[in-house]
């Protein structure tokens, strides 16, 4: 059979153009987890990943409504004490838990002296101090030496006089200064 040459041309002409080099995409920018990488476009062979921002919270349930606190810190007295408040127009909270001098993670009793929750209603002039410790739990979950920061979990139940308590469940505390 004889081929002829516009079938010969036509067939060379359609492999020309088939066989195009393909387009190398850099696998560092090409919005991708690549092989390698640790993150999308970063880590591995590509350019390191930016560290994540730790923020900084604390927060409790306070007989069921919850509060975020505006200031907080830990004090290492001897023993690790926590103070936290909240303020509003109408309400002022300020709390203190002595949550021992053991530095390791896990859970553990607080300490039976020095704690407080107290409760200041503005509108009724009304300023409830409960300082009797009944139960509390802290865990720590992670604590960074190099920063000197702790986060953990905590819940706790005081009395004021021999009847009137206040529940504190469901705080938590994260990166929060040691000073």
């Amino acid at each position: 059979m004889k081929i002829s040459k516009l079938a010969v041309l036509l067939g060379l002409f359609v492999i020309s153009f088939a066989c195009k080099e393909e387009e190398v995409v850099d696998k560092c920018s090409d919005g991708y987890l690549s092989v390698g990488e640790t993150a999308v476009d970063c880590g591995g062979d590509c350019p390191p990943c930016a560290e994540p921002e730790e923020i900084s919270y604390a927060f409790a349930k306070i007989n069921g409504d919850k509060w975020t606190f505006q200031n907080y810190e830990m004090v290492y007295s001897g023993n690790y004490y926590f103070f936290a408040d909240y303020e509003n127009d109408s309400l002022a909270i300020e709390v203190k838990f002595n949550f021992g001098n053991g530095d390791s993670l896990g859970a553990r009793p607080m300490m039976p002296l020095n704690n407080y929750v107290k409760i200041t209603d503005k509108l009724q002039n009304q300023v409830d101090n409960y300082t009797t410790l009944g139960s509390g739990t802290v865990v720590f979950s992670k604590i960074d030496v190099v920063d000197n920061q702790f986060s953990g979990f905590f819940e706790a139940k005081l009395a004021q006089g021999f009847g009137d308590t206040v529940k504190v469940t469901n705080g938590q505390f994260e990166h929060v200064n040691v000073n």
